[in-house]
């Protein structure tokens, strides 16, 4: 099974989650078989990778509608991306336009399963919030745990 990990973002603020959260659980859950890529927002060359994948496991800062730094992971995203309007993503060309597109191409998709963090500020250039620097240990931990759950041997290779 091909497996990626995407961390997606920006340097701008609370959207640097994914990239920071990524950093972390490739340091502690490296497998060589996994492809582990920060993805830049927007993410136009996204559509592409989806179809290159049989599992996706995308990280992100998004409005969720929760307090800043809380978090919401989603094992089967499939049927979230098919709505026609949701948040899950802070970017104009994020992953539910890149499935989207993918598939009204009729591309092969994989298996998705995302987590999302709730951003509070995404400021040019700025760091993260206290809120999210506060909770970024709990975060990880969060990730890092679902990751390596292989009840559902989702990201088993």
């Amino acid at each position: 099974m091909k497996v990626a990990v995407l961390g997606i973002g920006s340097p701008h603020g609370d959207d640097q989650i994914g990239w920071l959260l990524l950093d972390e659980l490739q340091k502690t859950t490296a497998h060589p078989d996994i492809h582990w890529e920060k993805v830049s927002a927007p993410v136009t060359s996204l559509v592409n990778q989806l179809s290159a994948f049989d599992h996706i496991l995308a990280i992100d800062a998004a409005d969720i509608g929760l307090a800043p730094g809380e978090y919401v992971f989603l094992e089967d995203a499939e049927n979230a991306l098919d709505q026609k309007e949701t948040v899950v993503s802070s970017h104009s060309m994020g992953l539910l336009e890149s499935w989207q597109m993918a598939k009204a191409l009729k591309m092969k998709l994989p298996r998705v399963s995302l987590f999302l963090v709730q951003l509070e500020q995404c400021e040019p250039m700025q760091a993260i919030s206290p809120s999210l620097q506060n909770k970024f240990p709990d975060m990880l931990e969060k990730v890092t745990c679902l990751f390596l759950d292989n009840k559902t041997e989702r990201f088993s290779v």
